[in-house]
């Protein structure tokens, strides 16, 4: 019983550790990007 118990607890961690490490943001903002700001359009390139 402690090996399964011990098995599933440790699979349960590697899924864990490695669906996050999947969610991370990318490491800089796009180059450009374009918002409307009080109705106006503002870019930035």
């Amino acid at each position: 019983m402690k090996t399964i118990l011990l098995t599933t607890t440790v699979l349960l961690g590697t899924f864990a550790l490695a669906s996050a490490q999947q969610k991370k943001a990318p490491a800089s903002p796009p180059a450009e990007t374009a918002a409307t700001i009080g109705g106006k359009a503002v870019s930035i390139k």
